[in-house]
């Protein structure tokens, strides 16, 4: 999953999985596995309740990679950052005391 959102890679994924003709969950959860990157599957698997199932893992992967892209967004506006993906207004920046 390098360069890209996991969104994006599930996409991939899913057009590749059902090009290879399997449909079993164990197989399509180890190769989504292996394609994702370490922190979000050190994420995934460190759950109370990772997923079983292949769409599972489709949905905890996107949910987990939106919610850290947020953040990350969220923590570079609070720095003073551009905000690359809203436009419209923003407040100045100001030192709040």
């Amino acid at each position: 999953m390098t360069g890209g959102t996991a969104d994006e890679f599930i996409e991939r994924f899913k057009i590749n999985a059902n090009n290879s003709g399997v449909t079993q969950d164990r197989p399509l959860i180890e190769w989504f596995m292996k394609g994702i990157n370490a922190p979000l599957l050190d994420k995934i698997l460190n759950l109370k309740n990772p997923p079983t199932t292949i769409v599972g893992w489709y949905t905890t992967a996107s949910k987990l990679d939106n919610q850290w892209r947020r953040g990350r967004a969220i923590a570079n506006r609070l720095k003073g950052g551009a905000d690359t993906k809203k436009k419209g207004f923003r407040f100045p920046n100001k030192n709040i005391p």
